[in-house]
């Protein structure tokens, strides 16, 4: 398959299907499983100059300066790169602003794409509804600073009001997509009115892994390596090009200049080996979400999301079979400023956090309310 390989958003652009992504985990000023801005700023740099010319990026990763300065230290002319950066959950009521804002941090004229990160506000934006935030970002269109703008986790449910009541339909819905969680109807619903599916986390979560510490399952699958070994490719380059070959643009992240070469080189998969990776997540204990908190995010549960936890094996009741150890980590999440419940620990990972207990099983009922660190986070 073409490395060169594009699709076309409803706003006539040609958005590559593999981009690289600059969200590598929390927090993201320290090494506690997150990179410094200097490793971020390296690993877009040694993207670029791989041949990647989609960077996808967010004002909550705390990265867009070093970004800027890669995008500017490479060489390339900006008209040949697409950039991709998304408006964070507390700015939902000044939309305009924090376009400007993330534009400063990266040094740039206009972005390619412009996206609402979550479809929830919070802080002084938690009242703000998400058809709100939309006809604030339609104001955007036709300013010059921005050529396209979508959403990201959104939901058939989130989607309503804005497809209802707004007048630009949102180019992208950005939403974590792999073969565990392959999203079908809702794929199909993002064809039907025309919005570009743009995969985040395609080979699988780093935020769950770093929580829970659970291995990622999905690389170590026995057919994507059965698979992977038949073309003599990477089972990575398997799960893109599945991504792709379904029509979705894919954003994997990664530090290693050999592995990025080889995720822009996908192997042409035959229909039957589609199939075969079609149905892994009906099996049972695989339909799951590999990248984003078990119980909901910011306040707003998988219900309240839209977010369809039921279809396939129930996850949630795998959880609970789980050790009790495991059932502690699966119940708790920060609370804090930005969507991810997560932004302002990076400056001091030891920084006191809120950690609020919500869906504990008995079992775990000595973990009380408290405060803790980024650091006991992960040793829950």
């Amino acid at each position: 398959m073409s490395a060169n390989k594009t699709f076309q958003l409803n706003t006539g652009q040609l958005l590559p299907a593999v981009g690289f992504g600059t969200w590598m985990g929390w927090p993201p000023t320290g090494t506690d499983g997150g990179t410094t801005a200097e490793e971020n700023y390296h690993a877009v740099l040694a993207a670029l100059r791989a041949g990647y010319r989609h960077i996808d990026t967010a004002a909550v990763y705390r990265v867009e300066e070093a970004v800027g300065r890669a995008l500017k230290d490479s060489g390339i002319p900006r008209s040949e790169i697409f950039v991709t950066t998304k408006l964070d959950c507390p700015d939902h009521g000044r939309v305009a602003d924090a376009l400007g804002e993330s534009l400063k941090r990266l040094d740039l004229d206009y972005v390619d794409l412009y996206l609402i990160h979550w479809p929830q506000g919070a802080g002084a934006a938690k009242d703000v509804t998400p058809l709100e935030t939309w006809l604030q970002m339609e104001k955007l269109v036709g300013i010059e600073k921005v050529k396209a703008i979508g959403v990201s986790n959104f939901s058939e449910k989130t989607f309503a009001s804005l497809l209802e009541k707004g007048s630009i339909v949102p180019a992208v819905n950005q939403v974590e997509v792999h073969p565990y969680l392959p999203s079908i109807q809702l794929r199909e619903f993002h064809d039907k009115h025309g919005i570009h599916t743009m995969a985040y986390s395609p080979l699988g979560g780093q935020l769950q892994t770093q929580l829970l510490g659970n291995k990622n399952t999905l690389l170590a699958d026995e057919v994507i390596s059965e698979i992977a070994k038949s073309h003599l490719v990477t089972p990575g380059q398997v799960l893109l090009a599945w991504n792709v070959l379904n029509g979705s643009s894919v954003i994997p992240k990664s530090a290693n200049p050999e592995r990025m070469k080889a995720n822009l080189e996908l192997p042409a998969l035959g229909k039957e080996e589609m199939k075969r990776i079609d149905e892994l997540h009906r099996s049972e204990g695989k339909h799951q979400r590999l990248a984003t908190p078990p119980q909901g995010l910011h306040g707003w549960s998988y219900q309240d999301l839209g977010w369809d936890v039921h279809r396939g094996p129930d996850r949630h009741s795998r959880m609970r079979r789980g050790s009790d150890s495991q059932l502690r980590r699966m119940s708790f999440y920060v609370r804090s400023r930005s969507c991810f419940g997560m932004s302002g620990i990076g400056e001091a990972r030891n920084t006191p956090i809120p950690i609020c207990l919500i869906a504990i099983p008995e079992a775990s009922r000595s973990c009380a309310r408290g405060v803790g660190t980024y650091r006991d986070l992960l040793r829950l």
